[in-house]
């Protein structure tokens, strides 16, 4: 039976593709235990690879799409001579600066119908081999198409519309957060905020979120971090105090802990530099196909 969920969560939806290509992986492809800031999503052409999504593990196979959602987990590498061939686009999904796709119970793969492959593939073909369209037809096409994948994948999901925030004291709470990120966060001044007891506050927040208050602030601060990271000049120092974390070594060890990277790593390679140097690399090694390594 298909999960009732409210629609509400969409009307400030915004879409922003980022990056895309078609790649067929080299050997050295592959990461581990990253987190980005933003969505991806990998159509399986040819071949086979590894791919794990928080806790849970695939082997890759043709005709399959996997969503690796802004802020998971993620790990992948060819695991055989037979590599990876895929096409793949990174994109956000706003409404303010949190991406809804993170309130979204999506599975982290689908299985593509054989009646549906040929409609999947041209539409991956609009979105991925348009990465750096700027004439006013092509951007539409990609949008429509990307639009349309997404739409296919929560179809074929089984879900009925978007996931509604938990309640609405826990939104009270959640807004407050991510409204003073810079500012110091503790159990007490959130539970005064619903005037419960700062620990069945504590209780009522891990039974609705699934983690206590203390790691959701911490993930939420080095979530816009990321962001920060990936759209703007600010210094790091800068960041991390406007995150609430102004000392340094503990700013650098927790966003590596979410992360995997440095933060300076995690700038070098996501900045516009570093998709040029991947693409170049991935010139030499593919030929000339389009996209950068992903």
């Amino acid at each position: 039976m298909a999960e009732k969920i409210s629609m509400p969560a969409l009307e400030g939806l915004i879409l922003h593709f980022m990056a895309g290509g078609l790649s067929q992986c080299p050997d050295w492809w592959g990461e581990e235990n990253i987190s980005v800031c933003y969505n991806k999503l990998y159509y399986i052409v040819d071949g086979e690879c590894y791919i794990k999504i928080n806790q849970q593990e695939f082997i890759a196979h043709p005709g399959q799409i996997f969503f690796l959602p802004s802020g998971s987990k993620q790990t992948y590498y060819n695991i055989s001579n037979n590599h990876v061939q895929k096409y793949w686009f990174h994109f956000s999904a706003l409404d303010g600066d949190r991406d809804v796709f993170r309130d979204i119970p999506l599975p982290c793969c689908i299985n593509v119908s054989v009646q549906d492959k040929e409609k999947v593939m041209e539409n991956f073909k609009a979105v991925s081999l348009r990465d750096g369209a700027k004439d006013i037809v092509d951007i539409l096409i990609q949008n429509y198409a990307m639009m349309d994948i997404l739409a296919y994948y929560i179809d074929k999901s089984h879900l009925c519309g978007i996931k509604a925030a938990p309640d609405e004291l826990i939104n009270a709470v959640i807004n407050y957060i991510d409204n003073n990120l810079d500012s110091e966060l503790t159990p007490e001044t959130l539970s005064e905020l619903v005037h419960f007891h700062p620990s069945y506050f504590s209780r009522y927040f891990k039974k609705k979120l699934g983690m206590p208050p203390h790691e959701y602030i911490k993930k939420r601060r080095i979530e816009k971090a990321q962001y920060l990271l990936e759209s703007g000049s600010m210094l790091i120092n800068e960041i991390a105090a406007c995150v609430g974390l102004h000392d340094m070594s503990y700013f650098s060890k927790l966003f590596k802990k979410y992360t995997g990277m440095t933060p300076s790593y995690y700038r070098f390679t996501t900045t516009p530099l570093a998709v040029t140097v991947k693409n170049g690399l991935e010139s030499r090694y593919n030929g000339g196909q389009n996209g950068k390594q992903d």
